[in-house]
């Protein structure tokens, strides 16, 4: 299966929500900045 994973800032994790991504982890800080991963299955 392909899919792609993103590490995504916080501020940014409902548009990728709305392009059918999905949360695949906790909240945690990457370069100082809130951030999750996304993953979509394709």
């Amino acid at each position: 299966m392909t899919n792609s994973i993103i590490h995504s800032e916080l501020t940014a994790q409902k548009f990728y929500e709305r392009n059918g991504y999905n949360v695949v982890s906790d909240i945690f800080i990457e370069d100082g900045v809130k951030c999750v991963i996304v993953k979509k299955d394709f």
